[in-house]
């Protein structure tokens, strides 16, 4: 669970100002409060500032449905 909130901080934080406060925006500000103090949490392990760089991981290949069905 931790690796995927520290994979999407590093996706969010590789995208523009402008998608950020679309973000922001679109999950309004106590749900921004949430991401932001889990940033901050993380960051005491990990960076959350690196290069995102999974585009090409198998896991983004798949729809969900076939992810839960191999996890059965």
């Amino acid at each position: 669970m931790v690796m995927c909130a520290l994979d999407f901080c590093r996706a969010l934080n590789e995208r523009s100002w402008l998608a950020k406060i679309l973000f922001r925006l679109a999950v309004g500000k106590y749900a921004y409060r949430e991401y932001e103090l889990m940033e901050m949490n993380i960051n005491y392990e990990h960076d959350t500032h690196f290069e995102y760089g999974l585009e090409d991981a198998s896991y983004h290949k798949k729809t969900m449905k076939q992810i839960t069905e191999e996890w059965k």
